[in-house]
Parts: C-alpha cells; structure tokens; sequence
C-alpha cells in the first residue's frame, strides 16, 4: 500500500500550486491600476485637453486628484450628485441580485428534483442565445460576401485574403471555418 506524502511534501503543495495563479492576478490588477495612477497623477495635454500619462511615479502632480476630490468633498460638490447616484444605483442592483438570485439557487439546488435540467436551461438559455446573436451577426459581417468585404472591395482593396477570415460556427456545425477567396 502506497504512503501518503509527507507533513513535508503536503505543506508546501498547495500554495506552490497558487503561484502561478496569484502572479497572473496580480499582474492583472496591479499593472492596471498602475495605469490609472499614471493618468490620475498626470497632466493634460493643453492644445487637445486630452490626459498625458506620467509614467514616473517621482514626477506624478496631485493637483488633478485634488481638483477632483475638491469637487467631491470640498466647497464646490460639483460631482458629488453623480457619485451618490451611481453608488444608490450599484447598491439597488446589488441587493435586486442577492434578493432575486439566492432564493432562485436555493431552490434549483435543494428541492428542484427532477426539474432542475430544464430550470438550468431556463435559467442560462437567455445568456447563451445573446452569445449565439453576437456570433451570428460576426459571421455576417465577415464572410466572402459579408459587409466588411464588400466595403474593402468597394474602396478597391482586396476582398480578403487567401487564408480567408477565421469565422466562429455554432457548436453543432464545425468548429472553425475559413471564407477564402475565389479563384
């Protein structure tokens, strides 16, 4: 009969298995927020008033932070209705989610029976035919003789190339498809 692993080997499985996972979050939150800081802490551009990032955390200016907190919390609450209004907002939609959400979970979970496959299907069918709309209207636009074709030989390019577009198909057909041009 086989031993089970060592107090040694087991403690350290777990959070090594996390590693990779917890370096790909945090590259996802941190180097985005990083990005926001940059714009938050840097200047406007004074012919476009577009924001210019400042990538140097030494040389970030605050006075774009407090010209906004100003406007929040300060004499002038100029954004202080929007804020309060979009946070009423997420909290009635939040507490709608949990009000409606819960009790539907419970319910499918605990005492649906032998209901629970078409009350599943009832509960995802409206996501996934909003996927399959979105779909069907891209390989509308991209096949041999789809909008985006007839508009680039229109203009006098190329309709498409000899590789073709990569057009996404429904589950039951095949699983990529490839519109190439005529010869």
């Amino acid at each position: 009969m086989a031993e089970a692993a060592g107090p040694r080997g087991a403690r350290w499985l777990w959070p090594l298995l996390a590693v990779p996972g917890m370096v790909w979050l945090g590259l996802l939150f941190i180097a985005p927020m990083y990005v926001v800081l940059a714009i938050l802490f840097g200047g406007v551009d004074p012919i476009l008033r577009q924001p210019v990032p400042v990538w140097n955390p030494v040389d970030w200016d605050v006075a774009q932070f407090r010209y906004v907190w100003d406007h929040v919390v300060g004499a002038q609450p100029f954004f202080r209705p929007a804020l309060v209004r979009t946070v009423v907002y997420v909290g009635l939609a939040s507490a709608m989610c949990l009000l409606i959400a819960y009790p539907v979970a419970y319910f499918t979970a605990r005492f649906a029976g032998r209901w629970k496959g078409p009350l599943l299907f009832a509960l995802i069918a409206p996501f996934w035919i909003s996927y399959m709309m979105r779909m069907l209207a891209w390989v509308n636009l991209l096949q041999t003789d789809g909008l985006v074709n007839r508009t680039l030989s229109a203009g006098g390019s190329s309709t498409c190339t000899r590789t073709g577009w990569a057009v996404a198909r429904p589950p039951w057909c095949s699983a990529w498809s490839t519109a190439t041009c005529p010869t």
